[in-house]
């Protein structure tokens, strides 16, 4: 059984080296990005190299902490997936929120740049009707609006995701595109979820700290580092199940409890590693498991349920924290695809600035 955990960076092929980079290697076994079929070929050799000899690049693959994901995986061809990505995005591309979120097409701006061995058939014949699209001669690239090409590889990323052997949950830098991803265009088929928000209760590397001392400090430290994400999935996992809000907030308590603790620790461990850090907030999406619960969330979708103000204190200095719990609606086949997972949605890890 392939244990690694996975990353899945998008929009772009070229994954951010600065502190997103960092804080998620800190975490995750490996990062991962979409790359086309074409990177294969003579063609685009060019920009093959120019991805995979970049020095960080190259660094990362040597110590198997990045990996490609080919854009032209089989429900390219004929796959079951196919058919299920196709709907779910001409459904949200239709529906009146997103039209909404487009603004007037004489605002739309078509130069976001997919490579055709990206992007469905399907999805460009619905396009081009839709006059979301603009074709180069070449055939080799496609521009697309830009928030529907957000939202194109915000999909694909999700259904790659499902296709990987091993753990893999897309993630971003780009936060209002991740909500996209779950979007419920077909109100017949809407469902309940949680929205979590760890508000600087995450030690992440300071931007000073480079890739190599995260690494070498992983290897050293991986059963700590693994304690510490399975306080974090534990918590998912009990807030998840629970039956009301009284029983939500009452595991948030437990955890905030907890994570003080093992923040503490970590942070010992990461001192002496001479790796600084700061304060740090994950966002995700979790998957509703407890009937009695989604009756009490159907009528507070998109509010928040629980704000739990925490802090942490080191070194004389108070850090401010908190643990909020939102309802969220989302798509039902979204719901069965965390389920099946037994995982989070998508993760987004994010810096305090004014720690920095």
């Amino acid at each position: 059984m392939n244990t690694m955990r996975t990353i899945l960076y998008y929009p772009a092929i070229a994954i951010p080296q600065g502190d997103w980079l960092k804080q998620t290697l800190l975490y995750w076994d490996q990062v991962a990005s979409i790359v086309p079929a074409r990177f294969h070929t003579e063609v685009s050799e060019n920009g093959g190299r120019l991805l995979l000899e970049d020095p960080t690049i190259k660094y990362l693959i040597d110590e198997n902490a990045y990996r490609t994901i080919w854009a032209d995986r089989a429900f390219f061809r004929a796959h079951p997936e196919h058919r299920k990505m196709v709907e779910e995005f001409n459904n949200i591309v239709d529906s009146q929120e997103f039209i909404n979120f487009l603004g007037p097409s004489n605002n739309w701006k078509l130069d976001s740049k997919i490579f055709a061995d990206k992007i469905l058939a399907d999805s460009i014949e619905f396009l081009q009707e839709r006059k979301l699209v603009r074709i180069e001669d070449d055939g080799f690239e496609y521009f697309l609006e830009r928030k529907t090409a957000l939202l194109y590889m915000s999909l694909l990323a999700k259904y790659l995701a499902d296709l990987e052997v091993c753990l893999t949950i897309p993630a971003t830098d780009v936060e209002c595109y991740r909500d996209f991803m779950y979007f419920p265009a077909n109100v017949s088929r809407n469902s309940n979820c949680l929205s979590l928000i760890l508000k600087n209760m995450l030690l992440i590397p300071r931007n000073d700290v480079s890739l190599e001392d995260i690494i070498k400090f992983k290897k050293r430290r991986k059963l700590e580092l693994l304690k510490f994400h399975e306080v974090i999935w534990q918590f998912e996992k009990e807030l998840a199940e629970s039956d009301n809000e009284k029983e939500a907030y009452e595991v948030c308590m437990r955890f905030s409890a907890r994570i003080k603790i093992e923040m503490a620790e970590l942070n010992e461990i990461l001192d002496d590693a001479r790796i600084a850090t700061v304060f740090g907030t994950l966002k995700s999406l979790i998957d509703l498991k407890s009937p009695a619960l989604w009756s009490t969330l159907g009528a507070l979708s998109g509010k928040e349920i629980i704000d739990l103000p925490t802090s942490v204190m080191w070194a004389g200095a108070g850090v401010a924290g908190a643990v909020q719990v939102g309802a969220h609606l989302i798509d039902e086949r979204n719901k069965k695809r965390a389920a099946m997972r037994n995982s989070a949605f998508s993760y987004l890890y994010y810096a305090s600035k004014d720690l920095l």
